[in-house]
Parts: C-alpha cells; sequence; structure tokens
C-alpha cells in the first residue's frame, strides 16, 4: 500500500509516517508539507491511501 501525508505541521507528518511504517500493508510512505507539491505527486503516483490535513487545504485557499 502506498500512502501520502500532507499536514503543514512537520511533527504530524513524522508521527502518522511512523504509525504508517508500522504497518505491514503499507510499502511506501510520502510527505509533504505543501498541498501544490501534493497534487504533483498525486499526478505522478498511485497512492492507496493519503492523510491530507482540512487546514492545509484552507490556507492555500486563502493564499491563492
Amino acid at each position: 500500500m502506498n500512502c501520502l501525508i500532507v499536514d503543514d505541521d512537520p511533527l504530524i507528518c513524522d508521527l502518522v509516517e511512523h504509525f504508517c511504517s508500522k504497518t505491514e500493508e503499507v510499502t511506501s510512505v510520502l510527505t509533504t508539507q505543501s498541498g501544490f507539491e501534493a497534487v504533483n505527486l498525486i499526478q505522478s503516483n498511485a497512492f492507496d491511501l493519503i492523510f491530507w490535513t482540512l487546514i492545509c487545504l484552507i490556507l492555500q485557499e486563502k493564499i491563492s
């Protein structure tokens, strides 16, 4: 299972990545703190599970 973690807080990314790495089914974990980078990763990779922070989406909407 390939996972993507998107959160503007690096500690949250590390925590979720740690728990994913403890799961036998998870074979790959990518993390990013940027919504724009996440979209690029999604377009170029096949993910089975995506953890995405809603606050990250809201903040980027306000920036755009």
